[in-house]
């Protein structure tokens, strides 16, 4: 009885550890995947937006790429799809309770802090630019702070706005980051999504 009670603690332990390696992981950006587990509930949801939805033809046709990355601070990373061209934009998937939710920002230009739940996109047209700070939280994505600035040029002086407030240029720039954390352990997120249509759906036949 003994043995048996002891082996019974070991195989416990064993459990204890290896759950705690698949919460947390051992990869910041990417979700950490096996070939040996069923495919949970959120990856089998972002299967279904890329094989039937209309970001399908984005990903399988026109050479958008998809990622899985940690932008907010729970165990479910989202689903990035980045166009090919900046014109494309990208898409944020996000998975909360059974419910997705999408995020489109047009034109590229976004990056994110790991795990904070903040991203920031910065467009520009002609001469003025727009910067948008959003915050992901429980499956919701929602803006926190947005302005834009028009750059000085034959016409118009330098003019800038952030939340409705007029501030000059060092000041706008420096409201606008407050927001973002100074762009502290900030990463690209563009760039970054590297699987096309068979790799994505690869990725998460293998999530767990």
């Amino acid at each position: 009885m003994k043995k048996i009670r002891n082996k019974m603690c070991m195989l416990l332990v064993m459990c204890v550890l290896l759950t705690v390696c698949t919460a947390f992981g051992t990869i910041e950006s990417e979700a950490k995947t096996t070939g040996k587990k069923k495919t949970t509930a959120w990856a089998k949801a972002y299967m279904s937006a890329i094989q039937n939805s209309q970001y399908t033809n984005r990903i399988k046709y026109q050479g958008a790429k998809a990622g899985l990355f940690y932008i907010d601070n729970d165990s479910i990373p989202e689903l990035v799809i980045s166009g090919k061209y900046e014109e494309d934009g990208l898409v944020i998937i996000s998975y909360h309770k059974g419910k997705m939710r999408a995020l489109e920002l047009y034109r590229q230009g976004v990056e994110y802090i790991p795990r904070s739940g903040l991203i920031l996109s910065e467009t520009g047209t002609c001469y003025i630019y727009n910067t948008k700070v959003i915050k992901l939280n429980k499956g919701n994505f929602t803006t926190i702070g947005s302005g834009f600035e028009a750059t000085a040029n034959e016409i118009h002086g330098y003019y800038s706005e952030w939340n409705g407030m007029v501030y000059g240029e060092k000041t706008y720039y420096k409201k606008a980051m407050s927001m973002y954390r100074n762009r502290k352990g900030s990463k690209n997120l563009v760039y970054s999504c590297k699987y096309n249509y068979n790799g994505i759906l690869k990725k998460l036949k293998s999530c767990k």
